[in-house]
């Protein structure tokens, strides 16, 4: 038996993962599913931990910044004294609330970098409730007869779990609306490509307790699976693009503002605007973003590693189920399926080496 196992994804209640019964062929289950099933959660693991590292120096750096100014107080967003000229310009980095109320200007403010496990875990979260679901296609091609219900039953429950997380994320932690965020917008759109999976495989589960049934609808399911899942790695990508955009642009409009005024600065106030500028730049949009620059002006190409492994989930989906379409003896269907699993191993293993690129 596959062992079941807890997701610790922050959103999901539901328990997923496979529980295959029955007396199952050792040379399929043992070395292929079940080597599969740990070595790519193992994968996905890493990686959230590659990520929560970055986000843990990201913000340890604005916590330094707001212990070594006090005036700033604890916020997410500051009233910078150099960026309100009105105000009086000898003190702390930040207004008091004195200096504050004696302003009749617009006061100008500056939103500090925080980032949240909320804008990468989502995709992270789909990779690992895909994982479940090839590996309970893998039991299905090796012999129908070995899946059940509940095999499949609980990720359908948390992938529609997930999309509703996914559609609550409205925006960032303490400031403004995200335009990645906006209606119609790639988180958005993630999220409805999560609630198609979802739908599609809890029709599966439904039909799993009758192998002519489950055969006919895991068919049926996969034009609307592989167009989900194109779906949800095109908005992987266009997320991350639209995140890296923002800060680009603010990065634009904050040289703009301080260029003309950084020479007359005094040392420690130049190092501070110069500090905030490389954390507002440190972004670059990547080649396969539209936005990015190419050479010679060449479309934008390929995939985020995210979206690279949504779509090796498809092309792994396809070859699964296309084992139904041969008469292979059983030692057959054991190499393809080693085959087609180790393939998308290989890439999961990957994830955990990206550098984070964290909006």
């Amino acid at each position: 038996m596959i062992a079941r196992r807890s997701i610790r994804n922050w959103w999901l209640l539901a328990g997923t993962g496979l529980a295959v019964s029955g007396c199952a062929r050792d040379v399929v289950l043992k070395p292929a599913v079940i080597g599969f099933n740990a070595e790519a959660h193992r994968a996905i693991d890493a990686s959230a931990r590659h990520y929560d590292d970055a986000i843990r120096r990201l913000n340890r750096q604005t916590a330094d910044f707001l212990a070594a100014n006090p005036d700033c107080g604890l916020a997410t967003e500051i009233v910078p004294r150099r960026r309100n000229p009105t105000a009086p310009q000898a003190g702390g980095y930040c207004l008091s609330e004195a200096e504050k109320e004696r302003i009749s200007a617009r006061l100008v403010t500056e939103p500090l970098p925080i980032a949240t496990r909320e804008t990468f875990a989502p995709q992270f979260a789909a990779l690992d409730l895909l994982v479940d679901y090839i590996g309970f296609l893998a039991v299905h091609a090796d012999d129908p007869r070995l899946t059940s219900r509940q095999d499949i039953a609980d990720t359908a429950a948390a992938l529609t779990s997930l999309g509703g997380g996914i559609s609550a994320l409205s925006s960032s932690v303490g400031g403004p609306a995200l335009t990645e965020f906006a209606p119609g917008g790639p988180v958005a759109k993630f999220a409805t490509a999560i609630g198609a999976l979802a739908e599609q495989i809890e029709l599966i589960a439904d039909q799993a307790n009758d192998v002519k049934a489950l055969e006919s609808r895991i068919k049926a399911s996969a034009p609307a699976i592989n167009a989900a899942l194109d779906d949800l790695a095109a908005s992987a990508d266009a997320w991350t693009c639209a995140a890296i955009e923002r800060r680009q642009a603010e990065a634009t409009s904050y040289a703009a503002e301080w260029n003309p005024r950084l020479a007359g600065l005094a040392a420690d106030a130049r190092r501070d605007v110069t500090q905030r500028f490389v954390t507002l730049a440190a972004l670059k949009l990547p080649a396969w973003c539209p936005g990015a620059a190419q050479p010679g002006g060449v479309p934008a190409k390929g995939h985020g590693e995210v979206a690279a492994m949504l779509l090796a989930v498809k092309a792994t989906h396809l070859e699964l189920i296309d084992i139904a379409n041969h008469k292979y003896t059983p030692a057959q269907r054991k190499a393809i399926i080693e085959a087609t699993l180790g393939r998308l191993g290989t890439l999961l293993s990957r994830l955990a080496t990206v550098v984070p690129l964290l909006p």
